[in-house]
């Protein structure tokens, strides 16, 4: 009998935000690693751009929708909202709920959501019938900041009526890693058409069209963030 996975939870939780993009991760890292060293060796010291660079990091905006994230079955999706909603340090809704002291959702809480977002799905899906995004954030980045600006952008999106329907979703601000992040858990089921949410090049919105807007409305909180073509979708 095979040895147990010990990261099985957490994939069935995540998604596939692991697998390929992991070992590609890898991969960068090795070869930025290894300029930098190629640099340092020719004249003894790190070049100033390594230097600059270390010193700014990153201020990509960064979007992604996690791959496999989506939720098949209610008890899957109760399993997904606990395990980001408990590691938050805040937490917020469209539903008009009242959270309490902690900043997150109660037991109770939980299975409202998960009930009625149960209630909107029909037949089968292929990747499931939520979607689980994130929006990450450089390290000089507050997560009174990423809340606000998460605010803005799913309200945006989600709650506008700009992009055909409007939907319901979860989101959870995590301050675990050195890049303060916002998780969305969003029911793909439109609320006033039954518009089924789609993020991908040519669906509802795109990729691209998330880290635009993520940049402008973190623009009006005083964080300035860069646009690229190649961040991971």
């Amino acid at each position: 009998m095979p040895a147990p996975d010990p990261l099985a939870l957490y994939k069935a939780v995540m998604g596939d935000a692991w697998g390929e993009d992991y070992q590609k991760a890898k991969v960068r890292k090795a070869e930025a690693v290894e300029r930098t060293d190629r640099s340092y060796k020719r004249d003894g010291k790190p070049s100033v751009r390594n230097l600059a660079k270390k010193a700014s990091g990153s201020r990509s905006a960064v979007f992604k929708r996690i791959r496999k994230g989506g939720c098949k079955t209610r008890k899957s999706l109760r399993t997904q909202i606990s395990y980001v909603n408990d590691k938050a340090a805040l937490t917020f809704t469209n539903a008009m709920i009242r959270l309490g002291e902690t900043g997150q959702l109660s037991e109770g809480q939980k299975d409202s959501i998960c009930d009625s977002w149960q209630d909107t799905w029909r037949g089968s899906s292929k990747l499931g019938f939520t979607s689980h995004m994130l929006l990450s954030f450089p390290p000089a980045v507050s997560v009174d900041q990423v809340r606000d600006i998460a605010m803005d952008w799913c309200e945006h999106f989600f709650e506008s009526g700009h992009y055909e329907d409007t939907w319901d979703y979860f989101v959870a601000i995590h301050d675990d890693r050195e890049n303060n992040h916002a998780h969305i858990i969003l029911n793909n089921r439109g609320n006033d058409f039954g518009t089924w949410f789609s993020c991908w090049r040519d669906g509802i919105v795109s990729p691209q069209l998330m880290r635009e807007v993520q940049a402008d409305i973190a623009e009006k909180y005083g964080v300035v963030l860069e646009l690229s073509l190649i961040n991971i979708s």
